[in-house]
């Protein structure tokens, strides 16, 4: 037996793939301040360089380390929605929408064992879900006063997934949890002022994720997801001149802790339960403020 050299095995990926993506738009104006849309597209989704390379590294951010998989598959997914469109007046709008995603080999980051993260790919995947959207001026709480300066936004979304994956005989098996990285539900939304001359404005930001499945358990191992947090941020501005401009930005005003935990219970309850899951892992990043300064030259014509 020949000594080893203490390089890493050497393996070749030749991955070559003819993808025909089609795609259709469709949009029907029913008044002059309503539209109905229509989409069909599809999509293809690569493995990058760092989830085929046959090599291992260590994560100083997740405290894992990832291994690569030269065995993965393209991913490809059939993606279709309809859209609802009112807009009241100019920069206002009122949305609803429903989606369809249709996923063929989707590449998931998988857990191996307790310190150890590779990726994967499940069977398939479909996504069902709608989103909300609204953009308004709030001069109708009083016509002429402060808050024709104030707009409120929203952006909401729930999605309802099923995915295919195979047991440790290679059998597939559907279950009803959403893809790796995949939050149930998404909440966005914000409060925007500007004064009349335009010289001054603040916004407050605030955004909430459901439980998101960070990784997915395989080989014996549990499926573990990140809990939901509030994030709330702020950022107010003044131009000093008309060139001259200092802003100030506080990020993540709560400072809640990213919690992980282990989903001991029912694969298909994803909520976290103190009674039957674990927490893994606490993060605190804190709030962080930025002040900046911008001064235009007008050099440029």
């Amino acid at each position: 037996m020949q000594p080893s050299t203490g390089r890493p095995r050497e393996k070749e990926v030749n991955l070559d793939n003819t993808d025909i993506l089609p795609s259709a738009n469709l949009t029907y104006n029913l008044t002059e301040k309503i539209n109905l849309r229509a989409s069909f597209f599809d999509a293809v989704n690569r493995p990058e360089f760092r989830e085929l390379a046959d090599f291992r590294y260590f994560d100083y951010q997740s405290n894992y380390t990832i291994i690569g998989n030269p065995l993965l598959r393209r991913s490809t997914s059939n993606n279709a929605d309809i859209r609802f469109e009112y807009f009241p007046s100019g920069g206002e709008v009122l949305s609803v929408s429903g989606f369809y995603k249709k996923f063929v080999d989707p590449i998931e980051q998988i857990q191996l064992d307790n310190d150890q993260l590779s990726y994967q790919n499940a069977v398939s995947a479909k996504d069902i879900g709608v989103e909300f959207e609204l953009r308004k001026n709030l001069n109708f709480i009083s016509d002429g006063s402060i808050f024709k300066n104030f707009t409120f936004y929203v952006n909401a979304s729930y999605i309802n997934a099923k995915v295919t994956l195979r047991d440790i005989n290679n059998q597939p098996y559907s279950a009803s949890t959403p893809l790796q990285g995949q939050s149930p539900y998404l909440i966005n939304s914000g409060l925007y002022y500007t004064n009349n001359k335009g010289d001054f404005s603040f916004n407050v930001l605030y955004n909430r994720i459901g439980e998101r499945l960070k990784y997915r358990g395989v080989q014996g191992s549990v499926d573990t997801y990140e809990k939901p947090r509030d994030v709330i941020d702020f950022q107010i501005s003044k131009k000093l001149t008309t060139r001259a401009e200092l802003k100030l930005t506080l990020s993540d005003l709560l400072a809640q802790t990213s919690a992980y935990y282990f989903n001991y219970g029912n694969a298909n309850r994803t909520v976290y339960n103190a009674g039957e899951d674990k927490i893994i892992q606490n993060r605190y990043t804190g709030t962080s403020a930025v002040l900046s300064f911008r001064y235009n030259f007008g050099l440029a014509k």
